[in-house]
């Protein structure tokens, strides 16, 4: 029994890691919970949205963002009609998170993992998305730090550690 039990483990891990990528090339592996990382300079969030979005090392508008490049966006809870400033602070890594989404050839549709597309047009491409919520006493709005970019299906994986901070450049540093 308690080889079955251990042969069963085993195999879920294994599938879980075909369906979630590999482990090793994600910030997981390398930057533990209860990191931190740091803003070394202000973000403006645009009235109307929740993000700021980070790409080759400088702030860009989302509409400039490089869908098939690692990108990066810095994210608040709260929208407003009027820009928003995240100041330079400190903040606490509380949790990560992988996911992926596919895109569909007909019509751009955003599924979660696990689930089939219902267009029937198949997904041309995968999102990779690496989460890290953040927490800072200063600054309780900020939500969390999200890179990602778009693969193929077939080749893809998530950022590694080095990806991310290539594309955050000099505005976000982690602390290890």
């Amino acid at each position: 029994m308690k080889k079955i039990f251990v042969l069963a483990l085993a195999m879920l891990l294994a599938s879980c890691q075909s369906m979630y990528g590999t482990y090793g090339s994600s910030p997981f592996s390398e930057l533990p919970v209860n990191s931190t990382l740091t803003l070394n300079h202000k973000l403006v969030i645009p009235s109307g949205l929740a993000a700021a979005y980070i790409q080759d090392g400088r702030v860009i508008l989302d509409s400039q963002v490089r869908v098939w490049q690692p990108n990066c966006k810095f994210e608040i809870r709260t929208i407003k009609d009027i820009p928003q400033i995240i100041k330079p602070d400190r903040f606490n890594i509380t949790r990560f998170n992988l996911d992926t989404n596919l895109v569909s050839s007909n019509v751009i549709q955003l599924v979660s993992v696990g689930m089939l597309s219902v267009d029937g047009g198949g997904a041309t491409a995968e999102i990779y998305i690496t989460e890290m919520f953040l927490y800072s006493e200063k600054q309780p709005d900020v939500l969390r730090l999200s890179c990602q970019y778009w693969e193929d299906p077939q080749d893809g994986n998530y950022l590694s550690l080095l990806q991310v901070k290539n594309t955050l450049g000099d505005i976000i540093h982690f602390d290890h």
